[in-house]
């Protein structure tokens, strides 16, 4: 399911299918690189990891990705 929106002439669309938001991110992630670009108007607001342009996003994955590998998110035995 998906749903869309107009933010002044810029048309916004809204994705809630979770088998849609997985091809977009993981399988398609070549075609959808770059989200908006949103100000918050703060410096540490402005980092947030849904808005980062693809460069910076793509470096900022590379260093969170063993966090939550599964070896990490598996509880201790």
């Amino acid at each position: 399911m998906s749903s869309h929106v107009y933010e002044e002439r810029n048309p916004i669309l809204y994705v809630c299918d979770p088998d849609l938001i997985q091809n977009i991110t993981i399988k398609d992630f070549e075609h959808f690189r770059d989200r908006r670009a949103m100000d918050f108007g703060d410096k540490y607001f402005n980092e947030i990891f849904d808005f980062l342009k693809y460069d910076k996003w793509k470096i900022v994955r590379s260093q969170l990705m063993p966090a939550f590998s599964p070896a990490r998110l598996n509880p201790l035995k």
